[in-house]
């Protein structure tokens, strides 16, 4: 592999046609157009009366945000708990207890919300030290592959997420472009660290840091799945026949539009529900 393939293949640059090409235009496109990330420690919304692109939005956003609360709401508890008598433990809404815990829960929401923007910033992924989205974008792959085959081994999930990344790319033209295991295996760990790295700088309390670790893979998990769903769907779409990596991003951002197709799943889930 000459250097400057190799180069390539290690900035997370894909090649264009790639299916991995693919995720990160789609990925690009929806940040740049989504309409802003809601705070996430702010608690759920009441939607009634917004306009209905207004209320899908938070539609969208309802799981995570009361995901986040519980994990709040639990952490205030577990603060109250030494000093409450045990009759008033685990009832905030108790006339004795209310005013407190909802002030405790304020100051911890501000506190969240302050520090960790951050983490769930899909529109600026790229500007944080030392981060390229590219990771998280393997990373939240491989994940899934993890949960679809759980008797496979490291290595072969490895393999199995660089060829379905590598989709696309013609024959004689992989070197220095495909994502290969140790693609993967690299990525994913880059990945990881930093998000240990950002996480430890936000809280010290190892119970603080696995509640916000998990809603970080909840929420990116989430939104992982959506692109590749939209990429699939794509690509058994007769519309879109021959077009791969960039171009299919740009065709399905052209019609019906990224946003437009992210929505439609949005909808199906929340109607499933």
């Amino acid at each position: 592999m000459s250097e400057e393939k190799h180069q390539r293949s290690r900035s997370g640059s894909p090649h264009e046609k790639s299916r991995l090409a693919t995720l990160l235009a789609l990925q690009d496109m929806a940040a740049k157009q989504e309409q802003p990330q809601p705070p996430l420690w702010s608690g759920p919304v009441d939607c009634t009366g917004m306009p209905p692109k207004e209320q899908a939005h938070w539609n969208w956003w309802k799981p995570t945000l009361i995901r986040a609360d519980q994990y709040l709401r639990e952490e205030v508890a577990a603060d109250l708990a030494p000093i409450l008598s045990p009759g008033l433990r685990g009832n905030p809404d108790h006339p004795s207890v209310k005013a407190i815990f909802e002030e405790l829960l304020e100051a911890r929401r501000l506190v969240y919300n302050a520090s960790t923007t951050v983490l769930f910033a899909f529109d600026n992924m790229g500007g944080l030290d030392r981060f390229k989205p590219v990771w998280a974008i393997i990373f939240y792959t491989r994940s899934a592959f993890s949960i679809t085959h759980p008797e496979a081994s490291a290595n072969a999930i490895n393999e199995m997420v660089g060829e379905y990344l590598s989709f696309g790319i013609p024959r004689g033209e992989a070197e220095g472009y495909g994502s290969t295991r140790d693609h993967v295996r690299r990525a994913s760990a880059a990945y990881l660290e930093w998000l240990r790295r950002t996480v430890n700088a936000i809280t010290g309390a190892r119970d603080g840091q696995r509640k916000l670790v998990d809603t970080v893979f909840w929420a990116w998990s989430d939104h992982m799945a959506m692109l590749r769903e939209v990429d699939r769907q794509a690509r058994a779409n007769p519309r879109y026949k021959g077009l791969r990596g960039t171009a299919l991003a740009e065709a399905i951002d052209e019609y019906p539009g990224v946003l437009t197709v992210l929505q439609r799943l949005r909808d199906r889930r929340t109607n499933a529900a």
